[in-house]
């Protein structure tokens, strides 16, 4: 058994009218994806956002951080046995988006929640600091039990890291992305248990989602004056 681990390298993400990745920079259809996850009938909004590395932003409260992957070819697409059917994993060629993760956010169920800082002396002590995020803040509806919660929005954050398989199975080859921006970069490795990465933090109490304080009021992406 053998999985093949490829780099499509990213130096940029932006919104746009459709996913794809063109000279390592990746639009992300920020319409089309809230449509998507919004198909979740327990979820009643969801909020987009970009963090970039340098930019006086924290994030919290975090739920998971994940990184972008696409099943190319072999079995196991998607996250198997969460997002897709239980199957075999560890053979074949899977893409990462290399350099970008999806990082999600809501209001505090549980004590395992986390902060990244994108700037200063925080963001020495987190990698994810360093990686451009496109941030989900997920609301859900009211009088969710903890555990649906919880299981609400985790399950959005795996969907929004999968969310461009198909657009890079039909394009895998194109120039920019793909073969073109994985050469040099290619790890085999014998058998791969997952198929994400994932990052857990540790703060209690309330967070924020608002654009200029620190307030603890719900759950945010707060960005300082420049």
């Amino acid at each position: 058994m053998k999985l093949e681990i490829g780099r499509v390298n990213i130096k940029d993400i932006q919104f746009g009218d459709k996913t794809f990745v063109k000279d390592g920079v990746l639009t992300v259809d920020k319409t089309g994806l809230i449509a998507s996850l919004k198909e979740d009938e327990r979820i009643k909004d969801i909020q987009l956002d970009i963090a970039k590395p340098g930019e006086k932003v924290r994030i919290i409260p975090v739920k998971d951080v994940i990184e972008p992957r696409v099943k190319v070819s072999g079995t196991g697409e998607g996250f198997p046995g969460v997002t897709t059917k239980p199957s075999q994993c560890g053979e074949g060629r899977t893409n990462v988006l290399y350099n970008a993760a999806v990082v999600t956010v809501g209001d505090i169920v549980g004590f395992q929640e986390g902060v990244i800082d994108m700037w200063g002396e925080g963001a020495k002590w987190t990698p994810f600091s360093k990686t451009l995020n496109i941030t989900v803040d997920i609301q859900v509806v009211e009088d969710l039990d903890t555990h649906t919660h919880e299981e609400t929005v985790r399950l959005a954050g795996l969907r929004a890291a999968e969310s461009p398989r198909q657009q890079f199975k039909k394009r895998g080859s194109d120039e920019g992305d793909g073969d073109e921006g994985m050469r040099g970069h290619e790890t085999r490795v014998e058998l791969e248990s997952r198929g994400l990465r994932r990052s857990f933090g540790f703060v209690a109490g309330r967070g924020t989602y608002r654009r200029r304080s620190f307030a603890a009021v719900s759950a945010t992406v707060d960005r300082l004056p420049q």
